[in-house]
């Protein structure tokens, strides 16, 4: 399988290439967690001297969180229910964005990603 990655600057120096994608192909079978594992030990993400930088990956909805250092994605719970075709799947690539959180603890992120409603409430 193919995904294209995007991620989002971590400083005004970074601006200069983004939105930084990359392809990277994967087994067809991968669950998220691999995919996404596979994405950041590549080095794909830059590391914050001095810090611990965390990101949180989506596809139209938020599927993880990771952060410097630590390869293994911490999948959100609700990503765990998410039926795979309702992911960001165009010409045949997952399509994945990783948006940049500074150094938040990836907890926080996590249960603030967690606790979010995509939609209204009727």
């Amino acid at each position: 399988m193919r995904v294209y990655a995007s991620r989002a600057s971590v400083a005004a120096g970074d601006d200069c290439d983004a939105p930084h994608g990359r392809t990277f192909d994967v087994a067809d079978d991968s669950i998220i967690e691999s995919v996404i594992a596979v994405i950041v030990s590549s080095g794909y993400l830059p590391t914050i001297a001095g810090g611990q930088a965390t990101w949180s990956v989506s596809s139209l909805v938020p599927l993880a969180v990771v952060s410097q250092g630590n390869v293994a994605p911490v999948i959100l719970p609700a990503a765990q229910l998410i039926n795979p075709t309702n992911l960001d799947m165009r010409g045949g690539e997952l399509h994945l964005h990783f948006s940049y959180h500074t150094q938040l603890a990836s907890a926080t992120v996590g249960q603030v990603l967690g606790a979010l409603n995509l939609r209204a409430f009727r």
